[in-house]
């Protein structure tokens, strides 16, 4: 496919003055909405001319200075409406109907609301698929979950002891991650958590849960699959140098972005195929039970491996990569390092800077960084 290998267009987006920490894709009207440390979010027009790319603010239809202090986090509803989360401890609900025409946007977009209620940054935020629900991830160390209508916190979830960094919602299911380490899976009915699950050896910087995969990632720059009705991993993925602070997948491929100013492309399906094989058993070992738990390797076994493994050569213009997988190392050792195995199957090195958050569609990849661009990918 050409997510794989094919060639891509790119054009980078300047406008904002500080760091871009969020992004999403509005499909219906096709338009990109980011937020950054500036304390704005844009609303850009994803059908400009490539030839006008790096020109400043080209395809943005409108600035709105949003909190005092920076954007940390942003969702659209299925409503059409946009929330944003601030350093500023607030939450507010925006109404993008004024942006519904693909012109430059000269009146002010209306705030409708402002949830107040965290005692810290807001650093994460989702929507349920009906939107009538928003659940915050906060510093204050809670998740809460809000009514949209009413603006009101209907329940708040505790139980991380550090900052909560990342919060998804697969149908009742919500999970958080956080820089405790841990990542919690919670029924949003009742508010109870269900599962704690400990692997991460940092910080949890995001995750993503649908239906039977969870994926997470943090600041060490491990990556781990999850299977969600056991609660187990699936496998662990190494191929960043540094943090990881952005994904999506959908149910084919995941999408990294990290703070060693790369991102990378990875095949899910193949990672199951290869992760799920039993390994076969030596002479030894026959007759003798395997379940042992896996842990993720440290950064002196992955650095221990040949260059090989890691890395392949550039290809064309594009940087065609293999990462490192290990998964599903079972034994008598618990630190032992599976093999490595094909996980990554793409690198692409085009931003100078740490990226922070990624977003993508049937046809176009969108990261945004540390330096305030975002950078998009056509691959159609």
């Amino acid at each position: 496919s050409k997510w794989r290998r094919g060639s891509y267009q790119m054009r980078t987006l300047l406008g904002h003055e500080d760091e871009v920490w969020c992004l999403d894709i509005d499909k219906a009207n096709n338009r990109l909405i980011s937020g950054s440390s500036d304390r704005t979010f844009k609303v850009w027009n994803m059908d400009i001319d490539f030839d006008m790319a790096g020109s400043r603010n080209a395809s943005c239809l409108y600035t709105q200075e949003a909190h005092t202090a920076g954007v940390c986090c942003l969702r659209l509803t299925s409503g059409g409406k946009l929330v944003t989360g601030s350093h500023d401890h607030t939450i507010k609900v925006w109404d993008l109907d004024t942006c519904n025409n693909i012109n430059t946007i000269q009146a002010p977009i209306n705030c409708g609301q402002v949830f107040d209620g965290h005692y810290d940054s807001v650093m994460a935020l989702q929507v349920d698929e009906s939107g009538r629900y928003v659940v915050s991830g906060s510093g204050d160390k809670r998740v809460r979950v809000w009514d949209l209508a009413s603006g009101k916190c209907v329940r708040t979830l505790e139980g991380h002891t550090q900052w909560v960094s990342s919060v998804h919602l697969d149908g009742n299911t919500l999970v958080s991650g956080s820089s405790d380490t841990s990542i919690k899976l919670w029924d949003m009915g009742t508010g109870r958590c269900e599962t704690t699950l400990h692997a991460h050896k940092a910080p949890v910087l995001t995750l993503q849960v649908s239906r039977r995969r969870l994926v997470s990632a943090a600041r060490d720059s491990s990556i781990i699959l999850w299977d969600v009705p056991s609660r187990k991993m699936v496998a662990p993925l190494y191929g960043h140098q540094e943090g990881v602070e952005g994904l999506q997948f959908d149910d084919h491929k995941l999408v990294t972005g990290s703070l060693d100013c790369t991102l990378k492309i990875w095949d899910l399906d193949a990672i199951e195929k290869v992760a799920c094989k039993p390994p076969p058993r030596s002479p030894q070992q026959k007759g003798r039970s395997l379940n042992v738990p896996v842990t993720v390797p440290s950064r002196s076994q992955i650095s221990s491996l040949p260059s090989a493994d890691r890395d392949l050569d550039d290809e064309s213009d594009d940087i065609i990569s293999r990462g490192t997988l290990f998964g599903c190392g079972e034994g008598d050792d618990e630190d032992a390092v599976a093999a490595p195995l094909p996980g990554c199957v793409r690198t692409i090195r085009e931003h100078r800077d740490a990226v922070l958050c990624v977003r993508f569609d049937n046809a176009r990849l969108v990261s945004g960084s540390f330096d305030s661009s975002i950078n998009v990918y056509d691959f159609s």
